[in-house]
Parts: C-alpha cells; structure tokens; sequence
C-alpha cells in the first residue's frame, strides 16, 4: 500500500469553483501543446481578468493515452483537468499541503502500483526459478490479499465518512 493520502489533496474542481467565486471576470484557457504518439501535453492560462494579455499562471500537464482505466477513454480531458488544477495551485488555491491536485496524486499512486506490479511479477519468477505457474499463483496470492486490505480500508472509510447506516456493501 502507498503513504499517499488523498484526504490531504484537494479535487481540482474545489479550486476551480473557488477561482471563480474570487475572479468572476476570470478566464481559464487551456490548449493541446501535443497531442501524439499517445501522448498528451496541455497548458492552461489563468487570468484573473479576462481582459489582460498575459496569465496571472500557468500550468501544464502530462498524459499518456491508456496508462490508466481513466486514460483509456478520456486522456486528453484528464490532461486538461491536471493542466487547469496545476495552474490554479501555481496561482496559490488550495495549496495549504501541496500544489499537486487529488487527481493527479491518484493517477500517480496507480503508476507506481502498475510499476511494483511488473516488479514483484519479475522477482516471483526469479524466486521460482522460471517456474510461472507457481509464481503466477503467489503473485495472485498476494493481490487477493491486498485486494481484502483495500476493500477493508474503503469499508472503514466509508463508515467514518458516512452515517454507518448509510452504507451498503
């Protein structure tokens, strides 16, 4: 399990609504920088204004298309929401605890677990000295019982969160 956690990042959309409570007259621009390969690079320009010429911040943001289950259907507009999300933070909304937004902490907590993923595979195989099938079934093992460590943490937060009544399993 990763030490991220995502209570202590904000959704780009709380800074989002914010930004426009404060500069109603505000403009949030966003453009594909590159859009190739699979790969996806937006800029967003926020004005606070939206008469003046230059930004008052911009951000950009990084994709690849299928890296994740969101990326597989909806790279570009998860590109743009990080893109908009990094430049509302550089312009100083809800950054108490970092400028990162609670998307783009997520998209990287799944990058690093696809990449321990591939990782463990590759060291159970060596551990069974080629055997795959026996490395196949701890890796499974393993992940049922991470799975059940998750499962317990959602139901756990759930009830926190939630009237204990209102929660279904």
């Amino acid at each position: 399990m990763s030490n991220f956690n995502l209570d202590d990042y904000v959704p780009v959309n709380t800074r989002i609504e914010k930004f426009w409570a404060t500069y109603p007259n505000g403009s949030i621009d966003t453009e594909i920088v590159k859009w190739e390969e699979g790969v996806v690079v937006m800029k967003a320009s926020i004005y606070k204004d939206k008469k003046d010429e230059i930004p008052d911040a911009v951000g950009h943001a990084y994709e690849k298309e299928g890296s994740t289950f969101v990326n597989k259907t909806s790279a570009l507009e998860n590109c743009e929401t990080s893109a908009v999300g990094r430049a509302l933070g550089i312009l100083g909304f809800e950054i108490s605890k970092s400028i990162a937004s609670r998307e783009e902490v997520a998209n990287a907590v799944h990058q690093q677990n696809t990449t321990d993923d591939v990782e463990l595979k590759k060291a159970l195989v060596k551990k069974h000295k080629g055997d795959k099938a026996a490395a196949k079934k701890e890796y499974e093992e393993i992940k049922a019982k991470k799975e059940e460590e998750l499962d317990k943490e959602i139901e756990d937060y759930l009830v926190q969160t939630f009237d204990a009544e209102e929660v279904t399993k």
